[in-house]
């Protein structure tokens, strides 16, 4: 069985196990002439420790503190130096961050709503009632993310999961097949497993609602057509038998959209958190259409893109100054309770 771990053990636990490996103080630990990529490796592992004990210390809000900022803005040097985009130490971060998710949803819940933040715009919602899968994947770019232990797991306690659209970094087969093996449901785009009749596919630019039954309660799921250029790319708008809803835009991207999103609140129930992209244009028009109580800003750092396009949580920030919600920027493995 996996020990379970607070998010900053794990964070110290990564950054021991790496340090470990050098040398001690009276072997000049601290010597790295001539060893490039095990100085950078070292530093980042240096780094996540203090990113994990100011993340511990500080967790998701909507007024976060200048501690917080800079921790996730730490976290950002990490990801945009691309020497470590394939490193043991960033792998090891990212898998940690899966398990810590994993435990936490073995433990008993602290508010009504629990949203985790897997990896990019991967989340997990949790309510007393039920929990979802939205845009969780195991892989970025062509390398795997996470170990097939760590999909059966996150997938295990989890209800349903639904994909918004067919790219590689919100859909994922592999998890896919990990709910359809466990009887579990798996709605997507209709371009995505096509051919999987274990997958109920959207029907494209098609506005429904939908009820999915689940194990211990149904789930009222209301499905906006949305695009991410000419692609479908679904809202999913989620409400749970708790009457607290929660929306999902994917990667929301196209301008004629914009006439019906701008009234998307008279489509749904009042919307208590919408997740939606940090580069989604015009960010703040999109998020007024839906009118949510919370913001989570997703898609922060995925490493499969290029440095203009990991979209560094500094920038979020700077996005979300003149946002007139509330806004909650989070790393891999945090949860925003509400």
């Amino acid at each position: 069985m996996r020990p379970r771990y607070h998010l900053l053990i794990l964070f110290l636990s990564l950054c021991g196990t790496l340090l470990a490996q050098q040398p001690q103080p009276t072997q000049r630990a601290l010597q790295y002439w001539g060893k490039k990529d095990k100085y950078v490796e070292t530093q980042a592992s240096v780094f996540l420790e203090h990113i994990g004990e100011v993340l511990a210390a500080n967790p998701p809000t909507t007024r976060a503190s200048l501690a917080r900022r800079q921790a996730l803005m730490l976290l950002d040097a990490i990801h945009h130096d691309t020497r470590l985009d394939s490193s043991a130490v960033v792998q090891q971060y990212l898998e940690a961050c899966a398990w810590h998710i994993v435990d936490c949803l073995d433990a008993p819940m602290q508010k009504k709503m629990e949203v985790y933040k897997v990896y990019n715009a991967g989340f997990v919602v949790r309510t007393s009632s039920a929990t979802v899968a939205i845009d969780v994947t195991a892989r970025k770019g062509r390398e795997r993310l996470y170990a097939d232990s760590t999909v059966q797991a996150l997938a295990s306690r989890c209800d349903a999961l639904l994909v918004t659209h067919r790219h590689a970094d919100h859909a994922d087969p592999r998890v896919a097949r990990a709910f359809t093996a466990l009887g579990k449901p798996v709605f997507g785009p209709a371009d995505f497993m096509k051919n999987d009749s274990l997958v109920t596919h959207i029907v494209p630019d098609t506005e429904a609602d939908t009820l999915v039954r689940l194990r211990r309660s149904d789930l009222r799921v209301r499905i906006l057509p949305g695009h991410q250029d000419h692609l479908q790319c679904n809202h999913f708008v989620v409400t749970f038998p708790e009457k607290l809803t929660l929306a999902h835009l994917g990667d929301q991207w196209r301008k004629e959209d914009m006439a019906w999103i701008a009234q998307a609140y008279t489509r749904v129930p009042p919307v208590d958190i919408l997740i939606v992209d940090c580069w989604a244009q015009p960010l703040a028009e999109i998020i007024e259409g839906y009118r949510p109580r919370v913001v989570v800003t997703a898609h922060e750092n995925e490493l499969s893109h290029t440095i203009d396009h990991r979209e560094a949580y500094w920038l979020t920030y700077y996005k979300t100054r003149d946002i007139s919600r509330p806004c909650v920027i989070m790393a891999p493995g945090e949860c925003y309770r509400r």
